[in-house]
């Protein structure tokens, strides 16, 4: 069943974050965000503790140089 206590702070939170990242305009934007979300940890979890840092470090710098997002909508 869904629920409140289904979603906590941090999951809402990587929701948003993964469509601010691929692209609020498109939904192939949205899965490119998710999959990066997915992937990152992932990537640097050799690196122990520090995982954490140097995936907020990259999300900065990919928000930095792409604030429009990985696949932005059109303009118009």
């Amino acid at each position: 069943a869904i629920s409140p206590e289904t979603f906590m702070f941090q999951q809402s939170v990587m929701i948003l974050l993964g469509v601010v990242l691929g692209g609020m305009g498109k939904i192939p934007g949205v899965i490119i965000g998710a999959f990066a979300l997915v992937l990152f940890p992932e990537v640097f979890r050799e690196i122990g503790s520090m995982r954490m840092l140097v995936f907020a470090i990259v999300m900065l710098i990919i928000m930095l140089y792409r604030p429009e997002g990985i696949w932005p909508a059109k303009k118009s």
